[in-house]
């Protein structure tokens, strides 16, 4: 996952960290290495399948809220609540944070408002789900969860993707959105952007080895996943040791198959490159 837009360094009045210095790189490979490392301390030893996924998704939103916070290039970020070019982007999620998003929704939502919600996730994922990234560009489909008010909704719990793409200027994001191109190219911050991809393979590197559901998975199909498992899934370990939990309780669940099954975000230029 590279660091910063590609051009970022030919600008005149470029700041040092849109050109992705080394800095950024590391900072990158540590916070990989914190979050597979305590993510999969939690995965081997907490009670229950779906537990552990959210506690794992909380570690790995963590480290990013740290970057966001601490970024040198924070004052420079113009996205605000209501500028929702990039919610009309494909975004692929964990399992864990599928989990972590089911579990915020059914918080935030009663019964009725949930059923409603579900449904305009359920028609999302059928129109937009197989797309490649710029052909969900050209759809104009925007993602099911942004209000009406072009804010989203669940902007506490949203994905490690979503967190990690800015931009400094928010015409250049209207533009893109406008030529039906799947995201700006112009500078971002590099670290924020950098943390989030780092979080995101360190997590999935733990649920890999824990041998939890892993993965990427196109955001509106994960969900609808993460929100059945929650009515479905026993909430507690069934008395096996620390040790081989993870591997005997996941081999006898449903959910890593479900999950594997979803869509994954891919490119037409990658493919056909």
């Amino acid at each position: 996952m590279s660091a910063a837009p590609q051009g970022a360094r030919d600008r005149p009045d470029a700041d040092p960290w849109d050109a992705a210095p080394p800095q950024v790189a590391r900072a990158a490979d540590l916070t990989a290495g914190r979050v597979h490392a305590a993510a999969l301390a939690v995965l081997r030893s907490a009670s229950g399948r779906l537990l552990p996924l959210l506690e794992s998704a909380r570690i790995a939103v963590e480290e990013v809220t740290r970057a966001e916070r601490g970024s040198p290039q924070a004052p420079r970020r113009a996205c605000r609540a209501g500028c929702s070019s990039c919610c009309y982007l494909a975004v692929s999620i964990t399992p864990a944070e599928a989990m972590m998003i089911a579990s915020g929704l059914r918080r935030q939502r009663s019964p009725d408002e949930l059923a409603v919600v579900r449904q305009r996730i359920h028609a999302t994922a059928a129109r937009v789900s197989h797309l490649p990234i710029e052909q969900r560009a050209l759809a104009r489909v925007p993602c099911a969860l942004l209000g009406p008010d072009g804010a989203c909704t669940i902007h506490a719990f949203r994905p490690l993707g979503c967190r990690g793409w800015t931009s400094f200027d928010a015409k250049a994001c209207e533009t893109a959105l406008n030529d039906d191109r799947p995201g700006h190219d112009g500078p971002q911050d590099a670290l924020l952007y950098a943390t989030a991809g780092a979080a995101s393979d360190g997590l999935n590197a733990a649920l890999r080895e824990a041998g939890a559901p892993a993965g990427n998975c196109e955001f509106h199909a994960a969900v609808l996943v993460a929100l059945a498992a929650l009515e479905t899934e026993p909430p507690h370990r069934s008395g096996a040791s620390a040790e081989n939990a993870p591997t005997s309780e996941w081999a006898a669940s449903a959910l890593p198959a479900a999950f594997a099954a979803c869509p994954r975000v891919t490119s037409e230029r990658l493919r056909s490159g």
